[in-house]
Formats: structure tokens, sequence, C-alpha cells
């Protein structure tokens, strides 16, 4: 089973692939395909405060299938697409709080080659935030063809219309109020 794997490469409860190698990923996906209906990926920086919208989108998304794969950007990956100052907290915190969630079946950490982890999770459903502005959905259309070519669905799971919250505006309004 995955979770006697090095405690170098995995996390707690079955849930956390801190480094998957290819071949690791290969075997997460055929394994799962043996006895479950289907496997749902999905990538986020999921950085802190973890908020309801985090919640909601992630609960929502692992009712599309029996496993719940979680692409979490790695903190250069973050950083990179964030800017300087996060992430607020490191990937394994980040990591750890996920799989601390009953939906959440795997956290695998993620630099952000979307196109490589579709090929080794090989999932039956990639879920997509629409958080994403429409340029980046638009570059996303390799990743989707992929899915599809594979034999996948793509779903795009929009904004709840009762949460518009982002990380980003939490950290924005905890550091204009002067308390830290």
């Amino acid at each position: 089973p995955l979770w006697k794997q090095s405690p170098k490469t995995m996390y707690t409860k079955n849930k956390l692939l801190q480094n998957p190698t290819h071949k690791m990923k290969l075997r997460l996906s055929g394994t799962h395909k043996l006895h479950a209906k289907s496997i749902v990926l999905t990538t986020g920086s999921f950085d802190y405060p973890l908020h309801v919208e985090h919640l909601r989108y992630l609960r929502t998304a692992a009712t599309y299938g029996d496993i719940l794969v979680v692409a979490m950007d790695s903190d250069e990956l973050l950083r990179k697409r964030k800017g300087p100052g996060r992430p607020i907290a490191p990937f394994t915190l980040r990591a750890m709080t996920l799989c601390q969630l009953n939906f959440v079946n795997f956290v695998i950490k993620h630099n952000g080659d979307d196109m490589a982890l579709v090929r080794s999770v090989k999932p039956r459903v990639y879920v997509q935030s629409m958080t994403t502005n429409q340029e980046s959905l638009h570059s996303k259309e390799p990743v989707f063809n992929l899915v599809e070519t594979l034999g996948g669905n793509v779903r795009i799971l929009p904004l709840s219309r009762a949460f518009k919250v982002s990380t980003s505006a939490l950290v924005r309004r905890i550091q204009s109020s002067g308390l830290i």
C-alpha cells in the first residue's frame, strides 16, 4: 500500500505524497482504478487562511468520483504565482491541513507541470476552479484536451455567489488591519 512507502515521500493517513515519483503516481492511479470507479484530480494553492470557498470547492470536487487527489502548489510555485510574502504557510503545513478533510484522499506536491501530472494520475475527472482568469483558463485548454484524450472529463466549478472570498483578499485585509 502507498502508506508503507518511505516516510520521506509520504505523510500520514495514507494521504500525502510529498515528492511522488512518476512511478508512484502511476501506482496511485493503477491501484485505485482497480478498486474505485474514478479518480478526481484538482490543483491549487490552498494557502492560509483556508476559507469556506476552499472547503466548498474541494467538497464539490470530491462528489465527481471516488478518490480526490489534490495536486497542491509547491512553495516555489505559489510564490511565483502569488508574489513575495507567499505562501503564508509552508507546503507541509498546508498539505497536513488538507489531509484532515475526510473528502480529500491524497495530496501531491505540484511544481506546475499540469500535462505531466495528468499523464501520471490519469484522472477520470479533472476539476478546475473559475477563480482562474479567462486568459489562464484559455491556457489550460491543452490540459483539458489531454484529460479528454485519456478518456476523462473536465468540470469547471464557478465561484459561489454567497462567498466571494479569496486568500489574497483575506491576507490584504489582515495586513491592513495593523494587527500583524
